[in-house]
């Protein structure tokens, strides 16, 4: 071969450069804002539909809303509540989230419910008042749609659902219907067919719906409670508010009283015990002064003395208790079954000290009771059998048997404190046995005397303090600033909510553009090549189009040649003389940039050689106008020597070109021989740069042969073409066989404006516009 070709001399001696580092890129995840900015450039129009989307929404589902008028009241608990007997009165009130509990309670809601007719649901809430002057509805009414219209001299309800006249407003405007009963102003219905339309609900719903409304809070100070509702009519808004604070009001005065009545009775029964023990006591100390003839005696019994009396004292109280609580577990024994929790709420009145969990249990049946009055009383109360009734007597059957077990434990652990009160006291008796009979024994009968006197003067005050509590008509609840009628609706929302929707759908069609972008699998832009293949993109080679631009493409093509020469004299440690250079599949643009590169090296002043080692589908001799045959596969099969198949390109003499030849039908047996191994080192020594082209890597193999002899390989890529799976299998595949790759070229970048960004395909096929392919090749040398 030599005798055939002159060398040129080149400044360095044959041989494979090094890479400066070989190792890949790693995956630049600081990118993902990038990324995203990306996808919503590609995708803005869906980002923009969705906005638009949204703010229509927005508006349409507020285009016909109407203003809401909040109404507020302010309440406040007095402390020193005159109710509060054993703790009964005031226990419920001390607790702040228990009073805001009891406002939202279905008892206390309820009246509201009952007071203002709420069973009854208008759909013209901004007309409620005006049109419904009072309204009486059944607690067993029965679900209805209902509407009034005007018709001639009077006004007609009529069923919606049949379209029947049910019933005529009399010549007061009182009109009755299935259920309820209402007065109503004939001129405030609303003419024509549509006239004015509502409902009847359960009453369990509208006693929801206003708990879910009627927003309940703690006021500025330690009392205080806030009350708001928010409606469409402003007078139905503070009725509402007002009807809460009167019925709460009207709650805790009747819990109160209930809480006082028995209390006294209880009360009165204990004053009854103690008083016949304090007359048994009193004729033991007379008869015992008559007897000893000792009127005042020395006081010798001392610390030991007090110690004995205070235990006795306790064992009194606790017999005293004994006593009352094995009374009323008798008395409940023989009671109707009706009596007992009665029976049983006068045992838990003796507080937690002996009956543990008592103000709890008589605190929830009180509860109950009170549920159960609220259901049964009054003209259109249920009846005993009714299921919710039935329900209710379930829970307070149940609470009984729990409240009749804490009795009866009650009873054991007293017997036991009993028991131990009785040891410690024989146990002073016997240290107090030295002080004389006499003295002892009066002195013991004063202490009982005033043991028994000290509960009994406590139990009448109290006495006096739970008749006057009972006769209290008001609780501890005061209305502070009752709610006037509104006169300015609340703030409009609708910008707000506007403004909401129109964030949301512009956040929607980003999150939709994202996932379009993430659903589009192939290269985009530089850093979707590097992510994808590890390896840095040397650089990005333009678009080329017609017309008035380009001229403009032809030179930023040119370029970014150049810049690709520049990239690869610093990404190896010496210039590398032998690049093949690849695609991951057919139609990338490989055999187009392999010219235009080695045409770029010409204009640089190198001797090049450009090789065609695709023989499966040559296109460099069609590129470079140049014969196919001969060329390297004859060279390879010794049908020719090398200086025949040489040829200088028509379009640049000074750029050689090896074409791929003959068609042979083992083209990677060839290029995987020893011949042309032996070939490539020659030609090093002729040539300062030996670019192939070669065929796809994923095709066939004959990419990853030819890599192993070169210094590095250039892997070309179609912006908006290849695959990034495609174009990481390709790396792989070169990285499997130890082939050096030099790094990626993006090819097909669309220029826009002043040309520092580029999208989407470049040339045609070169099988279907040779002219295209050549142009930019021509055009470098001019």
């Amino acid at each position: 071969m030599a005798n055939h070709l002159v060398p040129h001399q080149p400044s360095n001696v044959p041989g494979r450069v090094r890479a400066v580092s070989s190792r890949p890129l790693d995956d630049p995840s600081k990118n993902e804002i990038g990324t995203l900015f990306e996808a919503l450039r590609n995708h803005w129009w869906l980002v923009l539909a969705s906005g638009a989307l949204a703010l229509f929404a927005g508006w349409w589902g507020q285009r016909n809303q109407l203003p809401e008028y909040t109404a507020e009241v302010l309440l406040q608990h007095s402390q020193d509540t005159e109710m509060a007997i054993f703790g009964l009165g005031a226990q419920s009130g001390t607790d702040y989230g228990t009073r805001l509990e009891i406002i939202r309670s279905r008892a206390v809601m309820g009246r509201v419910v009952d007071s203002l007719g709420l069973q009854v649901r208008s759909e013209h809430p901004e007309l409620r008042t005006d049109v419904i002057q009072a309204v009486e509805v059944d607690a067993e009414a029965p679900l209805g749609a209902y509407v009034l219209r005007s018709a001639g001299s009077g006004v007609v309800l009529e069923s919606r659902s049949e379209q029947t006249e049910l019933a005529r407003a009399d010549g007061n405007g009182i009109i009755e219907g299935p259920g309820f009963r209402m007065q109503i102003d004939p001129a405030a219905i609303p003419p024509g067919d549509d006239g004015f339309a509502f409902g009847i609900r359960f009453r369990e719903d509208a006693i929801s719906s206003l708990q879910g409304r009627a927003r309940v809070e703690p006021g500025d100070g330690l009392d205080l409670i806030r009350i708001r509702y928010t409606d469409n009519d402003p007078v139905h808004a503070a009725a509402v508010v007002n009807t809460i604070s009167t019925a709460y009001q009207a709650h805790r005065a009747n819990t109160a009283r209930d809480a006082a009545t028995r209390s006294r009775e209880f009360i009165r029964v204990q004053m009854e015990v103690l008083n016949d023990s304090l007359r048994k006591v009193q004729e033991q100390l007379v008869a015992y002064q008559e007897q000893s003839q000792i009127v005042a005696p020395e006081v010798e019994v001392g610390s030991r003395m007090e110690a004995l009396f205070a235990a006795e004292r306790e064992l009194d109280e606790l017999r005293f208790t004994q006593t009352v609580l094995q009374g009323r577990l008798d008395q409940l024994a023989g009671a109707p079954a009706e009596q007992e929790g009665e029976i049983l709420s006068s045992i838990m009145n003796l507080g937690d000290t002996y009956v543990q969990g008592a103000s709890a249990y008589n605190s929830q049946y009180q509860q109950l009771i009170s549920e159960r009055r609220a259901l049964t009383g009054g003209r259109f109360g249920m009846t005993a059998e009714s299921e919710r009734v039935q329900m209710l007597d379930s829970r307070i059957g149940s609470l009984v048997v729990s409240m009749r077990d804490a009795a009866t434990i009650s009873g054991q652990l007293l017997n036991r404190r009993i028991s131990d009160v009785q040891g410690r006291i024989a146990s002073l008796r016997t240290e107090v046995a030295r002080v004389p009979s006499q003295t002892a024994e009066l002195t013991r009968l004063q202490q009982l005397v005033d043991a028994v006197r000290q509960p009994y003067e406590t139990m009448a005050n109290e006495y006096y303090q739970a008749q006057i509590a009972e006769g209290v008509e008001a609780g501890d609840v005061e209305v502070v600033d009752p709610a006037p009628v509104p006169l300015r609706p609340d703030p409009s929302q609708k910008a707000l909510n506007m403004a909401i929707a129109l964030l949301a759908g512009l956040l929607l069609g980003s999150m939709g553009a994202v996932v379009l972008e993430r659903l589009d699998s192939s290269i985009k832009d530089a850093t979707d090549a590097e992510r994808a293949s590890g390896y840095a993109v040397l650089g990005n080679v333009p678009l080329i189009t017609s017309g008035s631009g380009r001229s403009q493409t032809v030179w930023l093509g040119q370029e970014s040649f150049r810049s690709i020469r520049t990239n690869l004299r610093f990404a190896f440690t010496e210039e590398p003389r032998v690049l093949a250079v690849s695609s991951p599949a057919p139609g990338e643009g490989k055999s187009t940039v392999v010219a235009n590169l080695a045409s770029c090296y010409v204009d640089q002043g190198a001797r090049v050689l450009l090789i065609d080692a695709d023989m499966r589908r040559p296109q460099i001799h069609r590129i470079v106008n140049v014969p196919q045959e001969p060329g390297l596969s004859d060279v390879l099969l010794e049908d020719c020597e090398l200086p025949e198949a040489v040829q200088p390109s028509s379009v640049n003499a000074k750029l050689h070109v090896l074409p791929c030849g003959s068609v042979v039908s083992n083209p990677a047996e060839l290029l995987g021989s020893e011949r042309f191994e032996r070939l490539i080192r020659y030609l090093r020594t002729v040539y300062d740069a030996i670019l192939i082209d070669t065929p796809p890597v994923l095709a066939v193999t004959d990419a990853a042969v030819v890599g192993t002899v070169s210094d590095g390989v250039l892997v070309v890529v179609r912006a908006n073409g290849t695959d990034k799976e495609a174009l990481e299998k390709a790396v792989n595949e070169l990285r499997r066989v130890k082939a050096p790759v030099a790094g990626v070229i993006l090819n097909g970048v669309e220029s826009e404006g002043s040309g520092h960004s580029y999208y989407e395909s470049y040339y045609k096929d070169s099988r279907s516009n040779d002219e295209e392919d050549r142009f930019l090749l021509q055009s470098s040398h001019k």
